[in-house]
């Protein structure tokens, strides 16, 4: 069985909604927690766990806290404007997990090949653009079945948690690179990530609007001691960058490219 984690601040009327795709088409019953940062109005709806912060404490802390605070070992974490149309999605990525007892993370919209510079390479996904978003093959290739992966987007990230906490994920970033770094120290550790084809949207611009989880920004920094550069956002943005950078690098020693095979060997370039 798996638990999903929303992390959220307002926008309570799509978080419902992707609350109520994934109810709809889960074949088990599954646990869903949000994670309400401190929300104008707090987030309350029956059978939900709701985890409520006095503040912003930003996505990926959010994240670890629903994480943490799951009843079962595979956790799936989505933005709240992603929304999930496949019948027994949840049947399907357990199977994965099951199947391979290495396999860290899984996720909708990947990619096999990951770039020094962060970028994605050979990008998969199942979005079907039936509401929000747009088809997956605007955004790189269609897939309906599943690929090893070195990356995925963080609107939708499925964990083992057993292996996760294998990993220092205490000192990630809250936002921006995010998703590169974990993935990378996950891969580091020996551990397989997974592009899984699950038919999905993805609104995009809902979870990092100013009026929602962005708002961290400048507290985070402040508390950090990181330099206002352009503006706050910017500053978190490029400490992201470079300790992706310098992981990355250390990791291919010295490459330039990342890439994962069928067989889950990573292939430096």
């Amino acid at each position: 069985m798996i638990s999903i984690v929303i992390p959220v601040r307002n926008l309570h009327e799509i978080t419902d909604e992707c609350i109520d795709c994934a109810l709809t088409y889960a074949h088990q019953n599954i646990e869903v927690i949000v994670v309400d940062n401190n929300s104008d109005t707090p987030y309350e709806r029956d059978g939900v766990k709701v985890i409520r912060n006095k503040k912003n404490a930003g996505f990926f802390p959010s994240l670890l806290q629903g994480i943490e605070r799951a009843s079962n070992d595979i956790v799936l974490t989505i933005h709240n404007d992603c929304f999930i149309w496949e019948d027994g999605f949840d049947i399907r990525l357990d199977n994965h997990f099951e199947q391979d007892d290495k396999l860290a993370i899984a996720g909708f919209f990947g990619a096999r090949g990951l770039a020094s510079n962060g970028a994605r390479m050979f990008c998969e996904s199942n979005m079907v653009g039936k509401k929000y978003g747009t088809p997956g093959n605007l955004h790189g290739n269609y897939i309906a079945k599943s690929h090893p992966s070195t990356i995925f987007d963080s609107y939708s990230m499925c964990f083992n948690r057993n292996l996760l906490k294998n990993i220092d994920y205490a000192s990630i970033p809250p936002h921006h690179w995010t998703d590169r770094i974990v993935c990378l120290r996950l891969l580091k550790a020996g551990y397989h990530a997974r592009t899984v084809g699950i038919a999905h949207d993805h609104a995009g611009g809902f979870t990092s609007s100013t009026t929602s989880m962005n708002t961290f920004t400048e507290d985070w920094c402040r508390e950090h001691g990181l330099p206002m550069l352009e503006n706050w956002d910017m500053s978190l943005y490029k400490y992201g960058e470079a300790m992706f950078k310098q992981e990355f690098l250390e990791f291919t020693q010295g490459r330039h490219n990342l890439w994962v095979q069928m067989d889950y060997g990573l292939h430096p370039r």
